[in-house]
């Protein structure tokens, strides 16, 4: 596993580097994902336990799947206009977030139908947003958590991957 991602991350530096110059919003989402991977990757194989492993591979899929992603909307919304695409980067994070806590709230069993309109009110605007044919209001971005969070379950705190690594990264020392 840790050859595919040296070899995914060579294959994706120049794309990872670009967010990361332009100060993404969206970069600075999985950068803790991706200094966690590098410090575990680092590490000699005797050094790495079964906890680790875990860690790096859940990070590992979650980190491909959602640069992937990425690289689908720089295609298929802006032709590879890579600054086009960061004009909207808060809303495709936004996107991205969204998509991610629904998967959550669906493992958990709590994906009902209240939930299931806002969120999808939410995707289908921001995909209005990516397609040009809405105005990328920053101001949107407080609406829709205000739709989020009123239908949320609050019987607990629900974590994207990327909370979780801010975690991983207190736990390695890093």
């Amino acid at each position: 596993m840790k050859s595919d991602y040296k070899n995914w991350l060579l294959e994706n530096n120049d794309f990872l580097n670009h967010l990361s110059h332009h100060n993404s919003v969206l970069y600075l989402y999985i950068k803790d994902v991706i200094i966690s991977l590098n410090y575990i990757d680092a590490l000699e194989e005797n050094e790495v336990d079964a906890d680790m492993r875990e860690i790096f591979d859940t990070g590992y899929a979650y980190l491909y799947n959602f640069v992937e992603e990425l690289k689908i909307i720089l295609e298929n919304y802006y032709q590879n206009d890579f600054h086009k695409f960061l004009e909207n980067d808060a809303f495709i994070h936004y996107y991205m977030y969204v998509s991610e806590i629904r998967d959550v709230l669906i493992d958990d069993n709590v994906y009902n139908e209240i939930v299931k309109e806002q969120f999808e009110y939410i995707l289908e605007k921001i995909e209005l947003i990516l397609q040009g044919n809405l105005e990328n209001n920053l101001d949107l971005i407080d609406e829709f958590n205000e739709r989020m969070m009123s239908v949320m379950p609050m019987k607990k705190a629900y974590l994207t991957i990327s909370d979780i690594f801010v975690e991983v990264l207190d736990r390695l020392k890093i």
